[in-house]
């Protein structure tokens, strides 16, 4: 009697110690499936917004004469929004790029055969420009951690001060530029971590900045530049649906 009470307890305990376990492996696994994972949705399932910060380096050209034809260094900062289905985003934001364009003959010489208003003719002009510009760009991500990126940009020149102040005395004014272009874009990104990206992207102005207040010159003035960006993201918001 007593092995067969013995016997009937221990098929008892497994049973509760089997449904113990039965509970705790239904209750993990629908945990699981409840919560949204970043680490690990796959590439082509991630649908989110995300927002952040963006510093880099703007190497920017101004292609005609009578400035310089070479990139002069700069900066950019801005932040960014970009929304992403699948392996499809787009992306707009607001940056503010410094820029410099320096002419290739003094700043007060003239720049036209046969006038004669000068006044130095050593220092040449040193124009210093802050832009501020709206992307939109589609990214396509053929890889988990590459994204390719084109589109556009407007850019609107906010401020224009020539340093040495030669070019103002003599010619009235140092707004050489008009305020408004667009251009196009495109470049490539890398992720360096989950928060951290680098991004190197080449654009092309279309539009004429030359504001003609250089005496006879007429020529079109267009802008390259490339820029190459460090990304910080602060917020990334998922979602199961849309």
């Amino acid at each position: 009697m007593f092995s067969v009470n013995r016997i009937d307890i221990m098929i008892r305990d497994r049973k509760i110690i089997n449904f113990i376990v039965l509970c705790a492996t239904i209750l993990t696994s629908y945990s699981l499936s409840a919560q949204v994972m970043p680490d690990e949705i796959k590439e082509s399932e991630k649908k989110y917004n995300e927002w952040g910060i963006i510093a880099g380096v703007n190497l920017q050209q101004l292609t005609a004469y009578p400035f310089e034809q070479k990139y002069n260094p700069g900066i950019t900062l801005g932040s960014y929004i970009k929304r992403r289905k699948n392996s499809v985003g787009i992306m707009t934001g607001l940056t503010a790029s410094f820029a410099q364009a320096t002419t290739s003959n003094p700043a007060a010489m003239s720049f036209i055969p046969n006038t004669h208003k000068e006044s130095d003719s050593v220092t040449k002009a040193v124009f210093n420009t802050i832009n501020l510009n709206v992307p939109f760009i589609v990214e396509i991500r053929p890889a988990k951690s590459i994204c390719l990126q084109m589109g556009v940009a407007y850019s609107y020149l906010v401020y224009t001060h020539e340093q040495s102040g030669v070019f103002a005395r003599v010619w009235n004014t140092d707004k050489v530029f008009s305020p408004g272009n667009f251009s196009t874009i495109a470049g490539v990104e890398f992720e360096l971590s989950q928060k951290v990206r680098i991004a190197v992207n080449y654009s092309i102005g279309f539009l004429d900045i030359n504001n003609k207040k250089f005496p006879g010159i007429t020529d079109r003035w267009m802008t390259s530049s490339g820029q190459l960006n460090l990304i910080y993201r602060l917020k990334k918001q998922y979602f199961k649906h849309y």
